[in-house]
């Protein structure tokens, strides 16, 4: 199974086909976000979704490099 963050790639990839320039303007300025309810999670649940949340972005922006 693919990763969330493989997905997220794999989708920007094909919105910037053909075009290296757009698909690093994309990442650039894309925000990643939590799904809606973080504030009904526990503190211990809010920090996972926070850190693996990090760990997508951080690996989108690797792809641009």
């Amino acid at each position: 199974m693919e990763s969330l963050a493989g997905k997220l790639i794999t989708g920007i990839k094909e919105l910037a086909k053909k075009s290296t320039t757009l698909y690093q303007k994309i990442v650039e300025q894309s925000l990643v976000t939590p799904s809606c309810g973080l504030g009904s999670q526990t503190v211990e649940g809010a920090k996972k979704v926070l850190e693996l949340l990090k760990g997508v972005s951080q690996a989108v922006r690797e792809s641009v490099k």
